[in-house]
């Protein structure tokens, strides 16, 4: 399955929910040739106005910090959520030696 192919196939599951009983699981992203290793630290809801069929939640993945990663889109492989993409940006490290990433969802149930 090709990396579109494997984002079609998550796109209907991009929820929090699914991510939520996922962290603490480590994923791997690609780094051009290679892969590096990150763990979904936390999911979490965000606030503000939306429809009710729309959905905004966070994800913070934290990585080691000698292997960082830019900001942009890039593919991720999970045991169990199998291949996705995500944009993800760099954010502040509360601790020294840690990388820590950033990517909002917003996505909406519009019929």
């Amino acid at each position: 399955m090709d990396s579109g192919e494997q984002t079609q196939a998550l796109g209907t599951e991009l929820r929090l929910d699914v991510f939520a009983g996922h962290v603490g699981s480590m994923v791997r992203v690609q780094r051009g040739p290679e892969w590096v290793g990150l763990e979904l630290r936390e999911a979490v809801a965000l606030g503000g106005h939306r429809p009710v069929e729309a959905e905004k939640f966070s994800l913070i993945f934290v990585g080691a910090g000698e292997k960082r990663l830019q900001q942009g889109m890039h593919a991720f492989d999970h045991p169990v959520l199998s291949g996705f993409e995500l944009f993800i940006t760099p954010v502040m490290s509360p601790k020294v030696g840690e990388c820590w990433y950033e990517a909002v969802i917003n996505r909406g149930d519009f019929p």
